[in-house]
């Protein structure tokens, strides 16, 4: 086999998963997207302390200094988007959140960063809230697919 794909995951062992079985490949590899980081790219960049930002001349008069220092420039901004850079699976068949999960998820996300930066009662106790709210919502998002995936199973047997 070449891929076993869930196309439905679910929290609980009681109810059926579909999978999706792929016969083996011949060279063809799953399909990545990449994507980049670019807050740490932009904190990353911020930092002018660094050996290669070192080596360019603080006055440039010449065409081979420019040559040498644009290059060292771009050679260094090159190697900080290859840092932040991750290799992810391209997901095909995933489904997207709906619009109230997703804000929610982005507050949930955005307390944490902020209780993590400045700890306080009300900030954690402002987390767990949005952390309850969110584990709620993205349980009923999954039981509207189930529900909707067994309308079509039923609707088309």
């Amino acid at each position: 086999m070449n891929c076993i794909e869930p196309l439905h995951c679910l929290v609980s062992d009681q109810r059926p998963v579909l999978l999706r079985l792929e016969p083996p490949a011949s060279g063809f590899s799953k399909p990545m997207i990449k994507i980049t980081y670019w807050k740490l790219v932009s904190i990353a960049l911020e930092k002018v302390d660094t050996p290669a930002v070192n080596n360019i001349p603080d006055v440039i008069e010449t065409r081979d200094e420019i040559d040498s220092s644009k290059g060292a420039l771009i050679n260094h901004i090159q190697k900080v988007v290859k840092r932040c850079l991750r290799e992810v699976l391209k997901s095909v068949d995933r489904q997207k959140l709906p619009a109230g999960a997703l804000e929610l998820l982005r507050a949930k996300n955005a307390a944490l960063h902020h209780a993590y930066a400045h700890s306080s009662r009300e900030n954690r106790s402002r987390v767990r809230a949005l952390q309850r709210r969110a584990r709620a919502r993205m349980m009923e998002v999954k039981n509207e697919e189930w529900s909707n995936l067994m309308e079509d199973i039923t609707s088309s047997h």
